[in-house]
């Protein structure tokens, strides 16, 4: 087994970039940043159809996922109300599938990539992988699967299982990770 310590580079971290050596990167596995939030999202409940003036839609859009939320009970809560794959209709409007669950009136959205196949190719790999973290002298240490993010905005439908393994997700120079879930 290699050493956590032997695998790193300067300026992990804070970086842009491709993978550090020895450690898995979503990247890898066909993991697309491509999301893009915005506030202006109209929808009617039961309705497929979704408007936004600022998304500026294009048909490059079909088949993207997107992630709409709404109010919660508190102040300043935000809630998923609909994920849904999207459909190009013009510039301001797709179409959703499945319809919205409620009306939305200058609604947040996410809309881009579905990464959840990505993400879960690369944790399944970093479940097979243990890479052992520095040691100091007299204290043991688990174990660790390190998988890295580059910078983006990568949208998932659902959770990503890890397998019950110390995962330790890093998160190079203004990656997000939105979970639907």
């Amino acid at each position: 087994m290699a050493l956590l310590r032997e695998n790193r580079v300067s300026g992990v971290g804070g970086g842009e970039g491709g993978s550090t050596p020895g450690w898995i990167t979503v990247a890898d596995y066909g993991a697309v940043g491509d999301g893009s939030h915005f506030y202006d999202g109209v929808a009617v409940a039961g309705s497929s159809t979704f408007t936004s003036i600022s998304a500026n839609f294009t048909p490059a859009i079909n088949g993207k996922i997107i992630i709409i939320y709404k109010l919660g009970a508190t102040y300043g809560e935000m809630i998923v109300d609909t994920i849904a794959t999207v459909a190009y209709v013009n510039a301001s409007t797709v179409t959703l599938s499945p319809a919205a669950v409620s009306s939305i009136t200058d609604g947040q959205f996410y809309i881009g990539t579905d990464n959840t196949a990505a993400f879960s190719a690369a944790a399944a790999a970093a479940a097979a992988t243990q890479l052992m973290q520095p040691s100091r002298v007299g204290v043991e240490h688990p174990p660790v699967t390190k998988i890295t993010v580059p910078s983006g905005i990568f949208l998932l439908k659902t959770l990503v299982n890890v397998s019950n393994k110390l995962v330790v997700w890093e998160y190079l120079g203004g990656a997000s990770i939105i979970p639907a879930s």
